[in-house]
C-alpha cells in the first residue's frame, strides 16, 4: 500500500552551485576569453582523467592545489606581467611614459596584439597640441566607455574584449573570491590543502597605499583647461585638468582607483 502511494511521487532534486564551482567557472571563462583574444601562442587544454579522480582522492587534491597555485601565480600580487597590464588599463601617456620609459618601443605591439586603445572622453585639448598626446588616456576595451565619449566604464558594460583587458578582469575575479569575506565553503576548500588563505586584495592595498603621492578626486569637472572636484568651483579652485589628472595618476596606475563614468564635462573616479 505504501509503495503504491510513493509510486506516484516525483522526487525533487536540487543541485546547488557552490562558491567554489562559481569561482572555477569564472576563472575558466575569463582565461578562455583572454586566450581567444591573442595570437602569440597556441594553447592546448589540459586533459583530465575523471575516472582516476573519482577513484583516487589524492589526485583530486593535487588538482585543487595546482588550480589554487595557478590562480596565485597569475594575480597582480605575484605576476609582474599581470601587474604591467593592470597598470596601463586606464592611464595617461604621460604617466605611462614616466613609469615605462621604453613604452614607445612596444606600444604598437600592445595595440595590435593586446588591444590597447585610446580612452573615449571629451578631452579639452586641441588635437595638434602637445597636451593632447601627453594627456591621452590609454586603456583596454573592457575599461573604456560603453558608448562614444560618454557613459559607464567597465567590463560589465561592454561586450568588447581583449587579451590585456581580460587578464585584468581575471585579477578582479581572483580578488573578489580570495578575500577574508569570501564564502566559508570556499575558504575551507583551500585551507584543507594550504596552511594559509590569502586575502590578495588586502595584501596588495596594504603594501602600496602608504607609498603613493597625489589625491583621489571623486569627480573631475572641467571647462576648457580649468577644473575642480565641484562643478560650481571650476575656475575658482585654481586647478587645471592636467594637475588633477596628474594627482590621480598614481592611483589609476596601481589600480587603487578607476575611471567609472564619463559625462559631457566630467569624469567620475571610484576607489578600489
Amino acid at each position: 500500500m505504501l509503495g503504491g502511494e510513493l509510486a506516484g511521487i516525483q522526487p525533487k532534486v536540487i543541485v546547488e552551485e557552490t562558491s567554489f564551482v562559481r569561482f572555477v567557472n569564472d576563472i575558466y571563462k575569463w582565461t578562455n576569453i583572454a586566450l581567444s583574444n591573442q595570437t602569440l601562442v597556441e594553447f592546448a587544454e589540459r586533459s583530465i582523467n575523471y575516472i582516476e579522480l573519482k577513484e583516487d582522492s589524492n589526485k583530486l587534491k593535487e588538482l585543487v592545489k595546482d588550480f589554487y597555485q595557478a590562480v596565485l601565480n597569475i594575480s597582480v600580487n605575484y605576476n609582474y606581467g599581470t601587474f604591467f597590464l593592470w597598470s596601463i588599463k586606464q592611464i595617461t601617456y604621460r604617466f605611462m611614459k614616466a613609469a615605462y620609459p621604453r613604452i614607445d618601443q612596444i606600444k604598437d605591439f600592445l595595440e595590435n596584439e593586446f588591444g590597447l586603445e585610446p580612452f573615449k572622453w571629451n578631452a579639452p585639448f586641441g588635437e595638434d597640441s602637445g597636451l593632447s598626446k601627453e594627456y591621452m588616456i590609454w586603456c583596454w576595451p573592457e575599461y573604456n566607455t560603453a558608448s562614444d565619449k560618454k557613459g559607464q566604464c567597465g567590463p560589465e558594460y561592454t561586450q568588447r574584449r581583449s587579451f590585456g583587458g581580460s587578464i585584468c578582469v581575471l585579477n578582479e575575479i581572483i580578488w573578489r573570491y580570495l578575500t577574508r569575506n569570501s564564502p566559508t565553503e570556499l575558504e575551507k576548500v583551500f585551507t584543507e590543502y594550504f596552511s594559509f588563505f590569502s586575502d590578495l586584495r588586502e595584501e596588495y592595498v596594504n603594501k602600496i597605499k602608504d607609498k603613493l603621492s597625489g589625491k583621489v578626486y571623486s569627480n573631475i569637472y572641467y571647462k576648457g583647461l580649468m577644473a575642480a572636484e565641484d562643478r560650481y568651483r571650476v575656475g575658482e579652485a585654481n586647478l587645471t585638468i592636467m594637475q588633477m589628472i596628474d594627482e590621480i595618476s598614481p592611483y589609476l596606475f596601481t589600480g587603487l582607483a578607476k575611471i567609472a563614468y564619463v559625462g559631457d564635462d566630467y569624469i567620475e573616479i571610484r576607489r578600489l
